[in-house]
This record gives structure tokens, sequence and C-alpha cells, in this order.
């Protein structure tokens, strides 16, 4: 059973109450021994069901269909093991996790948010607040390069908004992180980290005073369990013979290069289209990862990219937790 893949390891445990059972004895630790996988979503634009591809490190491909997809027109990303859909009729937000199949509705998203979703340029989270009529799933969405960070819970939707553009969001250790970004790709940008602060009565984000910043311009905000990184996106330039990435050091709150024997010990993942994810590989790297790489011009086989999306087994029963 543990050499079974992905879907298949869901398939077995679909057979009968007693398979069901005995792989979930072994779920967690099972995919916690699975490599992230590649991921693209068959999007149908008439009544028929969507499917999930999915490839991993042997070019095994897998294939499984979204439930409730008919009709849905935009896969925007995945979070927590959820794939998030927008259905352009309805206008809201319809998220499924793939293994365990629970479903989220976050109806009549705003119109700024429904514009973004067409062009395929907003960043999304799922989070759960405790503090929130005593604990509540809220569902955050920020419109790329815009002033405003909406979320969403029991089917209202509220704002954030910011002084400074941002392009992205991030979740780490209880806390939502924006990056915040000033110019253009031309010119080199002035760039902020900043808090998102949940709160029923009052939300804000407060910006964070960092001493310094890598000279990037496009760049990721990524994480591992313990530690906040920021590092160029190779898509768009890649100024260095090797990509480096930089850890946020909270104590001096400033950002320090990482060495080459601390950056060996993990795998950076970067996402196109969702978020991206910083892995200190398993078993399956001794094995052998076959992933393609980041291109040669950035010159550093721990670092992956894809275009579509990143799908983290591990990941699966995440639930990004906010702090009270």
């Amino acid at each position: 059973m543990m050499q079974l893949g992905v879907i298949d390891f869901v398939a077995f445990s679909g057979v009968c109450k007693s398979w069901r059972s005995f792989a979930f004895s072994y779920m967690n630790k099972f995919m916690a021994s699975r490599p992230p996988m590649f991921m693209f979503v068959d999007e149908f634009e008439n009544d028929e069901e969507w499917c999930c591809h999915l490839k991993d490190a042997d070019g095994r491909k897998f294939k499984t269909v979204v439930p409730h997809s008919a009709g849905r027109s935009i896969c925007v990303g995945v979070t927590c093991g959820y794939i998030i859909l927008y259905e352009h009729r309805t206008h809201d937000f319809w998220l499924v996790n793939l293994i365990t199949r629970h479903e989220l509705r976050f109806p009549d998203a705003p119109v700024d948010l429904i514009y973004h979703a067409f062009a395929r340029k907003v960043a999304a989270i799922l989070v759960f607040s405790p503090s929130i009529s005593g604990g509540s799933w809220v569902f955050v969405a920020l419109p790329e390069y815009t002033r405003r960070i909406w979320f969403s819970r029991g089917g209202v939707w509220n704002h954030v908004s910011s002084t400074v553009p941002m392009e992205h969001l991030h979740f780490f250790k209880g806390k939502i992180y924006t990056l915040h970004a000033y110019g253009t790709l031309i010119n080199h940008e002035t760039k902020f980290i900043g808090v998102m602060k949940l709160d029923p009565k009052e939300s804000n984000i407060t910006l964070l005073e960092i001493k310094n910043f890598p000279s990037f311009t496009r760049v990721d905000l990524v994480c591992s369990g313990e530690n906040l990184y920021v590092l160029q996106n190779p898509t768009v330039f890649c100024s260095q013979p090797q990509i480096k990435a930089h850890k946020l050091d909270f104590g001096e709150m400033k950002w320090v290069v990482l060495d080459e024997n601390t950056s060996q010990e993990y795998a950076f993942f970067l996402c196109y289209r969702s978020q991206g994810a910083v892995v200190k590989p398993q078993s399956w790297w001794q094995q052998g990862f076959r992933m393609s790489r980041v291109e040669d011009l950035c010159g550093n086989e721990r670092f992956f990219q894809t275009d579509d999306m990143w799908y983290f087994p591990h990941e699966y029963r995440d639930i990004n937790r906010m702090d009270e």
C-alpha cells in the first residue's frame, strides 16, 4: 500500500470500511512520504465535471474528478490541500479538498475580486480564526498589485486596505504576511513586508520595520515550518548566476542570505498560479527526485518551478490556524 500513488491510495481507502480504516491509520505517514506533484485542472465551460491531473516525481500520472465542479470557469489555486474554484455565474468561490473531499463555499464575491479572478491574478489562502464567531473558516483573497485584501466568512465579505500596493500574501506561524511593492519591473521596486490582523472589530495591516530587503524585482514569499523566506521569481528575470534564498531574522528584523550548506537542506518550490513552499526532503529525495528544475540560468537543483500549480500531499490536513 505504501508504494501506491496519491490518487490510488485514496481509491484504496474507498473500497470498503475495513480498507478505509486500515488506510486512514497510515494516511499521515503516507502523505508525509510523498513528494510535491505537478497539478493542472481541465476547465470545462459546459456542464461536464472537471478533471484534476497530477504527476509525481516518477512520471506517473493520476486523474481524479473534482466534485460539483461542472460549469465553474476558473481554477484560482491551491491552499491547505483544497483546490480553489471560481463560479462566474453565481460569483462564488468553491474549495474542494482533493484527499478528504471536504468542501467550503464562499458566495457573492465583490466586483473587484471577480475581475481579477478572470485574469487569474488572485492570491488566496484559507485560514481558521478561533476568535471569529467561536471559530470560523475564513477565505482571504488578494487581487494582485492592488491596495485591498478581501476576506469572507459565513457569506459576508469585508476588506482591509493598505497605503502600499500588494502583490502576494502567505500564511506563517499563525499570521498572514503580505508582500508590498512600490514602482515597476523596469524601475527597481521598493518592497515591504506587512502583517494582516483578522479581528471581528478591527482588521488591519501593519508594515514591519525591516533593516534591509534584497534588491530583486519580482519575488516570491515562501516558508518552511520554522522560517519565512523571500527569493527572486526566475520566471521574470534571473539577474544572478544562482538563486539565493533570504531568511527573515525576526530577532534582528533583517533578511539574511542562506549559506550554501544551509540552503542544501531544503527544496524550494515556486508556483506561478498558487502558493509555493519550502520542503525539507524526506526519503523521496534520496530515492532520486526527477522533477524538472528551474532552467539552467539559475544553476541550482534545489529550486523547482511550474507555470501551473504544485500539490503538496503532506498539507492535505493542514489548518492555517490564526493566532488568537
